[in-house]
């Protein structure tokens, strides 16, 4: 490798080998169905929630009418979720 050595190799091919191993972690080694089967769906709500709540207020405050904000927000938050909204 003489005067370049290493250092310009491994970052010159991170990403081939990312692929590589992302395709073989998921396809020889995982079973991502067996994965998502094992995520209990209440811990994955209450940790997606904020996240949810958050893109809600900014799409609503790009789209809605002036003045119906927090209705809306309150609106789609509850659709994002499932549930009826709050009256």
């Amino acid at each position: 490798l003489g005067f370049i050595g290493w250092q310009g190799i491994v970052p010159a091919k991170a990403s081939e080998m990312a692929t590589r191993i992302t395709d073989l972690v998921t396809s020889k080694l995982l079973d991502v169905s067996a994965v998502f089967r094992r995520i209990d769906p209440s811990r994955l709500s209450s940790l997606l929630a904020p996240g949810v709540d958050r893109i809600a207020e900014e799409v609503v405050s790009q789209i809605a009418p002036a003045g119906t904000g927090g209705a809306a927000v309150a609106a789609g938050k509850a659709a994002l979720r499932g549930l009826e909204p709050a009256q």
